[in-house]
């Protein structure tokens, strides 16, 4: 992910390019290998680099598994969680969820 942002311009590609596409590949498939620490971990990384905005999300998390991963503490203001397999009781525990996009399709006050 690290070359797809600093040398394919992940963060400025268009909506359908290759590497978006290939970012979004990778974010799926190692999300369904790691255990949950290690997704909150991916989590967070995607978040700080901008990459899981809801207002123009370049990775989003659409019928992502994350339903174990340990959100408490955890910034996802603005988050893209559209359909990601997500409890009430996890969402609870994060830190902010403000413009979120939330797991059934409305949006965090």
């Amino acid at each position: 992910m690290g070359d797809l942002l600093l040398n394919k311009e992940l963060l400025t590609s268009h909506e359908d390019s290759e590497v978006r596409i290939l970012a979004q590949a990778q974010t799926h498939t190692v999300l369904a290998t790691l255990s949950s620490e290690r997704k909150r971990s991916v989590l967070i990384f995607l978040y700080r680099t901008n990459l899981l905005l809801a207002s123009e999300p370049i990775i989003t998390l659409e019928r992502a598994n994350l339903s174990a991963v340990n959100l408490q503490g955890a910034n996802l203001r603005g988050a893209h969680l559209a359909d990601a397999e997500l409890s009430k009781e996890q969402l609870g525990t994060a830190w902010s969820l403000k413009g979120a996009t939330m797991p059934d399709g409305s949006v965090h006050d």
